[in-house]
């Protein structure tokens, strides 16, 4: 059940748009360092724009895309379209609970996904990207962005970059404690002292799905 806020909203499915290179470029272009959005559009860089406004950005279509985890969890990705309120957010949902949390939420909440956990869904990689923010990325991490990327036409230089400045909501150090993956950040709501925290039980629940 998604969230009450989100129930009278233009929900549509999302999935048709997985095929299309430029909506990976748009999906990404908040973790670009500045310059770098022209090398990675291009001579698309007028097709993308339109791409984006057309298919991404309408006020009466909200695009949601579910990544799919283990044990009936997921990650569902939701474009706000909302005029004046714009931005994405990435809801949380396991079966036994009611209503999906917010886990990351554009430039506001985050990050939502330490390195190591977005490294064990290679398949969403991309999808989930902006919700990283990690200090202690490993060498190897630029291969596998790389890898990502090239599926769908973008140049190996872009994992560089995007890596460099991972998610908007910035880069944090996470810690195992008794067991469950916290975030240092103030904005991230698995940070379980600051204003956006999970309660506990369920800032375990999150750790325990993702690794």
């Amino acid at each position: 059940m998604v969230p009450e806020w989100y129930r009278d909203k233009p929900l549509v499915n999302g999935a048709e748009l997985l095929p299309e290179p430029l909506f990976w470029l748009n999906h990404l272009a908040g973790c670009m360092p500045d310059g770098v959005q022209e090398m990675a559009f291009g001579a698309d860089w007028e097709d993308a724009e339109e791409f984006y406004l057309e298919r991404m950005a309408s006020h009466d279509e909200w695009p949601v895309i579910t990544a799919e985890l283990s044990d009936g969890n997921a990650i569902h990705v939701v474009y706000r379209n909302l005029d004046g309120d714009m931005g994405v957010d990435y809801l949380f949902s396991t079966p036994s609970w009611s209503e999906e949390l917010t886990l990351a939420e554009g430039s506001f909440k985050g990050p939502g996904l330490a390195w190591h956990e977005l490294e064990r869904l290679p398949e969403h990689l991309l999808l989930l990207f902006p919700m990283l923010g990690d200090l202690s990325v490993p060498d190897h991490a630029v291969d596998l962005v790389a890898a990502a990327l090239a599926e769908v036409g973008a140049p190996r230089e872009l994992a560089i970059a995007l890596l460099e400045q991972q998610g908007m909501a910035g880069q944090a150090e996470w810690r195992e404690r008794d067991g469950v993956w916290i975030c240092e950040s103030d904005y991230s709501p698995r940070c379980p002292y600051n204003e956006h925290a999970l309660a506990p039980e369920r800032l375990a629940a999150v750790s325990a799905a993702l690794n």
